[in-house]
């Protein structure tokens, strides 16, 4: 089987709901970073045949296609897009790996986009079972991703009981939260040659130069009785990530730095505490990979909860989100396992190291999880 690489990569900088991509739907964030990314492969030689999306909020239909046609890549170009919730743009990439393994394709871009500010509000038919005829208003954002329960706060919910079953108190939560926006802040300038900037943003919304343990203290827990509050968690976002999977012909052709995916891994965990999903995830790659867990330089993952560092933590003493984490820079649910992979790069790259782990854990209790290995 062919062996596949990514080797080209861009994000939009990340924004906050309703600030400034405020009226930018998904497709035109998603559409500026494949124009800009399929001219900086044309420039190498390189041509896309397919362009993967993740996307969770957008309403339906083909967010993949209608963006890549924005964006000027033709009408022989198929698009699909794919859905699993915060993991969708992790799950792009491993789709357009094993499409490249597999002989389909020689090139993919793949990632994702989100936009929570134009994101569809959607409301159950009367047919539903979920409908309730006592309220006048049925409408949700958030799908339903387990059976035994429906709210919108579903995922928080999930963090607090994590929360509480490993014994995480607020103070825990508060240092990983300080110390994500101090990383962020620190290292932006290192990271900035993966933004573009487009419509206006010129910088990561949510990052603070300053944010103190005393302020996040005095907020309250998002429910209550909770521990998780809106520090601790991420915020919501809007935001673009693509890179570019190839087989190797097309990747020698590449003056960019080149990383193989040596392997990549979904799984399931406990549905009510779905951030241990991703150690499962680690584990099991680690394990089936057979690279030995010694030789990973570091792990990147998606930070929608404070939690999950200490999580993480309890399992790995590797190096991890060396720029921050989405409690900083933000959690555009399609596009978050694109911009993990593009930091765990350029992280690779910064510090001269060689294999990385990028995960990211998903609603209702399941994580995807990929190995990179730095050729150039």
């Amino acid at each position: 089987m062919a062996d596949a690489f990514i080797i080209n990569g861009l994000r939009t900088f990340i924004g906050l709901k309703n600030k400034a991509y405020k009226n930018i739907p998904a497709e035109d964030l998603a559409a500026e970073v494949l124009k800009a990314l399929n001219h900086k492969n044309i420039a190498q030689g390189i041509a896309p045949e397919m362009v993967i999306a993740g996307n969770c909020t957008s309403g339906g239909g083909n967010l993949a296609r209608l963006a890549l046609l924005k964006a000027g890549l033709g009408d022989d170009i198929p698009g699909i897009t794919i859905d699993a919730q915060c993991a969708s743009g992790l799950e792009s990439i491993m789709t357009g790996y094993a499409r490249i393994k597999s002989g389909l394709n020689s090139v993919v871009i793949c990632g994702g986009a989100e936009s929570a500010s134009t994101c569809c509000v959607r409301s159950y038919n009367r047919n539903h079972p979920n409908h309730d005829p006592s309220k006048e208003d049925n409408s949700y954002v958030s799908a339903q991703f387990i059976p035994e329960t429906f709210s919108e706060n579903s995922m928080i919910m999930s963090a607090d009981e994590t929360c509480r079953k490993h014994g995480f108190t607020s103070d825990d939560l508060i240092f990983s939260a300080v110390e994500s926006h101090e990383k962020a802040a620190k290292l932006a300038d290192v990271i900035k040659s993966l933004a573009l900037p487009v419509f206006g943003l010129e910088k990561d919304e949510g990052i603070r130069n300053s944010i103190s343990k005393k302020f996040i203290e005095r907020l309250a827990p998002v429910l209550p009785d909770g521990i998780i509050n809106a520090a601790t968690s991420c915020l919501f976002n809007d935001g673009a990530a693509f890179v570019t999977v190839a087989d190797e012909t097309t990747a020698k052709k590449s003056s960019s730095p080149v990383f193989k995916i040596r392997h990549a891994i979904t799984v399931g965990g406990p549905r009510f505490l779905s951030p241990e999903s991703m150690i499962i995830a680690m584990e099991k790659l680690i394990e089936k990979s057979g690279i030995d867990e010694n030789e990973i330089d570091r792990i990147d993952y998606n930070q929608a909860f404070a939690c999950l560092d200490l999580l993480y933590k309890k399992r790995f003493s590797k190096p991890s989100n060396a720029f921050g984490g989405a409690l900083a820079y933000g959690h555009p649910y399609g596009a978050s396992g694109a911009i993990v992979v593009l930091h765990l790069m350029k992280a690779l790259e910064h510090f001269d190291e060689h294999y990385g782990i990028a995960a990211v854990p998903a609603a209702g209790g399941i994580a995807s999880a990929i190995l990179l290995e730095r050729i150039k």
